[in-house]
């Protein structure tokens, strides 16, 4: 466990520490008592004071950030002595062991004035570094148990001083921390209540939260209420739900003002004469999705908030991703503990960054976007995400640049946790049937998310959704289309019988091979013009929001993934000719990171 080579331990196994889980009370109960002193330390309190340590100053430990079920946290030792051999004891308890009451005086043993004060369930061996004044640290990842949730574990290093006392052995103070756990413990529940929505059941079900705070409800599941209450006022009906929707199709239940009113049926509605005497039965693998209206009908989009309630089978490990919302598969597969954390960069963050509070924030709430083509905008909640497809990518951009600045721990994981569960239900939206073709700045921003959660859940289903679901237009003139960005970048090519690029755009045999814009170049290639301001919507609502996705890419060495190389040399071409100015960098700081960074990836 040296400073210069970080190793990653399943520190917690159970069979080590814990019988059983403890309640909050009794893991309270734990914590209190030390050994005076008892001073703050991060994420935690050091207590007892210790003896020896490099120029008397006592040793500790410490541990950052707060320890989660399946997250990462680094362990910080201070003041070993240099190149000295040493043993960090970690326990679950500061007040026993083996029926011995804690602390332990361990002068007898030639240790004056040293004692033992926490229960050495596990030692690991390790030597300090050769600097003095450089901390011993280690990584490590707490198993991903729910039974862990609030337990108490306590920490102390005693290390080789030779002088000090008769055994030539030094102790540190005590380390007392908790692990926090992440979400609410699953229990029985007649309601569970989210984003200002309640859902009430019939009976108590077992219900709990994902890792995103979402709940799920072990079913079947009677639901005899939501709150708001679906209602008809001035003839629109608002405050609707769906179970299972499908991203194939506009199809809804949510408000009837929602797209083109023919979409809207109360058949699709789950909320539509909601009551006891009129229940919703729920069934395990079905999603249901309650949206809060936007009642100013003056205001796009028709809906203001949403919650999702997920029924399963059983209860899904402790740190679960909340598994798509649309579509009618709701299996669970992804959790925290599959998260490789190494697939983010640490780097300095160029000019002024967004806080990272700001961003959790923006991705607290489900984003709702599953219907296809471009109105889906008009689904989208307004305080769960941007409406226009141009401020989607930039939110995400930016939100997937910070992850690979130099944040603390925890924020970085909270951040890319809240950035893979967006992944995930894109993801399902894609491969239930949506799409988003590029037509004006619409349909940008669904493509990086789901190579951001593949990469970092390591799932080839998701790396591979650029092959999978390829936006082009052939040279026979036949199309697809799935995501904006790719739909409205290509070269430049000689096209049979026709010319170049059909004939469109007045392209000559200079421009061959050259990485160019369409309005939609896919469908209609008879919009695409070489003039560089021709079409407002090039430097208005797509190419200025699309380079921090593009330098994430790159970043994470995703663009064979992406497997659309014509928008990575376009977004290269853009930012070279484009000024200064949001026509440039819809996002000033996804600029200065492109600016700061495109050199080096």
């Amino acid at each position: 466990m040296r400073v210069s080579s970080p190793v990653r331990i399943a520190l917690l196994v159970s069979a080590f520490l814990f019988a059983g889980p403890l309640s909050d009370a009794l893991a309270q109960h734990h914590l209190n008592g030390l050994t005076a002193p008892v001073d703050p330390a991060p994420n935690g309190a050091w207590f007892d004071t210790g003896c020896g340590g490099h120029n008397g100053a006592a040793v500790t430990v410490s541990v950052s950030p707060v320890m989660r079920p399946g997250f990462q946290s680094t362990i910080r030792i201070d003041n070993v002595p240099p190149n000295t051999a040493a043993q960090l004891m970690v326990g679950a308890s500061a007040h026993n062991w083996l029926h011995v009451s804690l602390p332990l005086p361990l002068g007898s043993l030639g240790l004056s004035n040293c004692n033992l004060s926490v229960s050495p369930g596990l030692s690991l061996l390790f030597a300090s570094g050769s600097s003095p004044t450089a901390p011993t640290t280690a990584n490590f990842t707490v198993p991903n148990s729910a039974a862990l949730a609030a337990q108490p574990l306590f920490f102390q290093v005693m290390f080789n001083q030779p002088g000090l006392n008769p055994a030539g052995v030094g102790v540190g103070r005590g380390y007392a921390t908790r692990i926090t756990p992440f979400v609410t413990p699953t229990a029985m529940r007649s309601s569970v209540t989210q984003h200002g929505i309640t859902f009430q059941f019939a009976q108590p079900v077992v219900s709990g939260q994902f890792v995103n705070g979402d709940w799920f409800v072990v079913g079947p599941a009677t639901v005899v209420g939501m709150t708001p209450s679906c209602a008809v006022v001035n003839g629109r009906v608002i405050h609707g739900a769906m179970v299972n929707p499908d991203p194939a199709t506009q199809n809804q239940g949510y408000d009837s003002t929602l797209f083109d009113p023919q979409h809207y049926s109360n058949g699709r509605n789950a909320a539509w004469n909601l009551s006891a005497a009129n229940p919703l039965q729920l069934q395990p693998n079905q999603s249901l999705i309650k949206a809060i209206s936007n009642t100013n009908p003056a205001l796009v989009p028709a809906l203001q908030t949403c919650a999702v309630l997920t029924v399963l089978d059983a209860v899904p490990p402790s740190g679960s991703f909340r598994p798509p919302y649309a579509g009618t598969d709701h299996t669970v597969r992804f959790d925290v503990q599959m998260i490789d954390w190494s697939q983010l960069h640490s780097l300095a963050a160029a000019g002024t960054a967004p806080t990272v509070a700001s961003l959790i924030a923006d991705f607290e709430r489900p984003w709702l976007d599953h219907a296809p083509g471009w109105a889906t905008r008009y689904m989208h909640p307004a305080d769960n995400m941007p409406d226009y497809g141009r401020d989607l990518a930039s939110d995400f951009n930016e939100a997937a640049l910070l992850c690979h600045t130099a944040l603390p721990l925890l924020d970085k994981q909270e951040l890319a946790t809240r950035l893979v569960q967006i992944g995930i239900d894109f993801f399902g939206n894609v491969e239930g049937g949506a799409f988003w073709q590029g037509v004006g700045g619409h349909g940008s921003g669904r493509k990086l998310p789901i190579l951001f959660a593949g990469a970092l859940l390591g799932n080839r289903g998701m790396l591979d959704v650029g092959v999978d679901y390829v936006s082009e237009r052939n040279l026979n003139g036949t199309s697809t289309s799935y995501f904006g960005e790719d739909c409205q970048t290509f070269y430049v090519q000689q096209t049979s019988g026709s010319g170049i690029n059909w004939g469109f755009g007045g392209y000559d045999a200079t421009h061959i091979g050259m990485p160019e814009y369409g309005f939609s170049h896919v469908h209609y290639p008879d919009n695409d013009d070489v003039a560089w301001a021709s079409n407002s919507y090039r430097r208005c609502c797509t190419a200025n929001a699309w380079m921090g996705a593009v330098l994430c890419a790159r970043m994470m060495g995703l663009v064979d993934e992406w497997n659309h190389p014509a928008l990575f040399d376009y977004t290269d071409r853009y930012m070279q000719i484009e000024p200064v100015g949001w026509t440039r960098s819809w996002s000033p700081w996804c600029g200065d990171m492109w600016d700061l960074y495109r050199p080096q990836f």
